[in-house]
């Protein structure tokens, strides 16, 4: 998702003063259930993993943010318990609604596959042989800290990267919570072996010398 930015709020906020506030959760209201729907459309495509929208807003509910909430049946969904909200809040709440149904790309499943699908296979084209799925590769690219990697890392360090936590059954959640824990010159050796340190049969590759690599995201 986007970052919200000031222009971002000066704006949200100069067009809630032509809303009152019947008319700003009725218009919440619509969007909510438009944002559910797309919610769902991830669900049933097997895409929650690949895209990176719908994990924003599973990591909003986990910090219990009220903007969002889970159904009786435990799937993921945007709160329409709107009522005891300050104006503050339901503008807050637009603009985020806003955010993600109209600017980011991974809130649809078009945008979703899209995006990981040209990546994965424009990376296989120039690795071939690579023993990961679209599915594994969408999951991993999907999750916070992976372009920084890359960036900072190189592309080549990609399938090290996927291959070592497959073969290890370290799962991308725990890939994201490692590389979070980083420094942002941490030692790609030392990535490794805490992905080692958190599976269970592989051995950490031998990535030998000059694994520095320029190679920029967008070439992948």
């Amino acid at each position: 998702m986007p970052r919200k930015t000031k222009s971002h709020e000066s704006a949200a906020l100069r067009a809630a003063r032509d809303l009152n506030r019947e008319q700003m959760i009725k218009e919440i209201r619509a969007m909510t259930y438009k944002a559910n729907a797309r919610l769902r459309s991830l669900e049933k495509a097997g895409l929650t993993r690949a895209s990176a929208a719908y994990r924003y807003i599973e990591r909003r509910n986990f910090d219990k943010d009220t903007a969002v909430d889970t159904t009786k049946s435990g799937a993921l969904k945007f709160s329409q318990k709107l009522a005891k909200k300050s104006m503050q809040q339901l503008v807050h709440e637009k603009r985020e609604l806003e955010r993600f149904l109209y600017e980011a790309k991974t809130s649809t499943v078009k945008g979703t596959e899209q995006g990981y699908i040209k990546a994965f296979d424009k990376y296989v084209q120039n690795h071939p042989g690579l023993g990961i799925t679209r599915e594994e590769f969408g999951e991993m690219a999907s999750i916070q800290g992976f372009s920084a990697f890359v960036k900072h890392y190189g592309s080549t360090q990609i399938e090290t990267l996927l291959s070592l936590a497959k073969d290890n059954e370290v799962s991308p959640d725990e890939v994201e919570d490692i590389l979070a824990k980083s420094a942002p010159d941490e030692p790609l050796s030392n990535i490794y072996k805490e992905i080692q340190n958190a599976g269970r049969f592989a051995q950490v590759p031998d990535y030998g010398e000059g694994w520095e690599s320029s190679d920029p995201w967008e070439n992948i």
